[in-house]
């Protein structure tokens, strides 16, 4: 099969979404399929790179406020190149702005994919002034994607439960247990300072504030914690300004075995997103042998098996409220655990989940599709 990978909202220092259709994109190849992938960017560009994988980038539109975010427009040039492609089966992961290339790839007889990377409620909530209409135009927003002629994929119960049951296929993501593993862990400098980690995009959504304030109680309450933030995002500089008065070091988008070394080496990751519809960054901190902090909603719970919508302690990880309270009084309950066992734990959570599974998961998925549109 050719797998074309189509998606907006990817640049060179964003997260969850490029390291997906990476990941997915290596093991497409492996099993001996082809792979294209079409993302927006500042100018058109196209090459192929020495794994086989042939890129695109089309001129796109910069979101205001959007970190460098862009998305293409322009759907006669997008259209002209996905048939000079011609590809056997579309995995479009912008469910936003790029679903009508469902029904035009429809027409043709090329199935499509949507992989459904956010809930569309909690995006939605972050622009939406109080979020106020954010549930119903979600609904609505829900609905019209479902009838679109494509399949969908989400990588958690909780994004495939925004949909009619049935809807939506899970397959969860992975992570590299070698890449992120507590062997990555340094001597501490100082083991009488509480070593917290937050990783990922500092955007609205992600909530990274929470963070922040979560410290500043802790550190009120007598206990001596330092945040290490690894990502960047539109609210970084807000976000410094916040944290004047605190022990946080800021690194900034850091490559992939840098990012490990530092996770390997924190006490507790904070995961605040209360919408993750899987949690990458958190996962990988479980890989490190850190347990996490993480809010009690969204996908996040599902990474520790446990009830979603409460509080939750496990030796690998708390849940907790969207208040800076909560992550506090979490993290202080992970804490009061023995370091071995949290640690142990965290490991043994992250080995549940792995890349060779979506991997396979998703061949099949695309598969069937294929076959399916064969014989319509």
């Amino acid at each position: 099969m050719r797998i074309v990978q189509l998606a907006n909202l990817v640049h060179p220092t964003s997260g969850g979404i490029g390291v997906v259709l990476d990941r997915l994109g290596a093991g497409y190849l492996a099993a001996g399929h082809r792979r294209a992938v079409i993302t927006a960017a500042r100018a058109d560009r196209c090459w192929t790179e020495d794994d086989g994988t042939l890129r695109a980038t089309l001129r796109g539109v910069a979101l205001p406020g959007g970190g460098g975010y862009r998305v293409v427009v322009d759907r006669r040039r997008l259209r002209r190149l996905l048939t000079a492609l011609a590809p056997d089966a579309i995995e479009l992961s912008d469910r936003l702005t790029l679903p009508w290339v469902a029904g035009w790839a429809h027409r043709r007889g090329v199935p499509v994919t949507i992989v459904v990377h956010e809930r569309a409620e909690h995006a939605l909530s972050t622009w939406l002034p109080a979020g106020i209409g954010a549930e119903a135009v979600a609904a609505r927003a829900d609905v019209r994607l479902a009838r679109q002629p494509a399949r969908l994929v989400a990588p958690s119960a909780f994004a495939a439960g925004a949909f009619p049951e049935g809807t939506a296929s899970v397959v969860p993501w992975g992570v590299d247990l070698t890449a992120f593993h507590p062997a990555r862990r340094r001597p501490a400098g100082r083991n009488d300072v509480i070593q917290l980690v937050l990783v990922g995009r500092l955007s609205h959504e992600k909530r990274p504030e929470l963070a922040i304030e979560a410290l500043r109680r802790l550190r009120g309450a007598g206990i001596p914690a330092e945040l290490t933030v690894v990502g960047d995002g539109p609210l970084r500089d807000r976000l410094r300004r916040r944290s004047a008065d605190l022990p946080v070091t800021f690194l900034g988008h850091r490559p992939t075995l840098e990012v490990a070394s530092v996770l390997a080496g924190a006490d507790v990751c904070l995961a605040p997103c209360p919408g993750e519809a899987f949690g990458l960054a958190a996962l990988e901190a479980l890989a490190c042998g850190t347990p996490i902090a993480a809010a009690k909603t969204g996908g996040l719970p599902e990474l520790l098996g446990v009830e979603a919508g409460r509080p939750e302690l496990t030796p690998a990880g708390a849940t907790a409220s969207s208040t800076p309270q909560a992550f506090a009084f979490a993290v202080e309950r992970l804490l009061g655990l023995p370091e071995q066992q949290r640690r142990h734990a965290a490991r043994a959570a992250a080995a549940r989940w792995s890349w060779s599974s979506s991997i396979e998961a998703m061949l099949e998925h695309h598969a069937r599709t294929v076959q399916l549109a064969a014989v319509a």
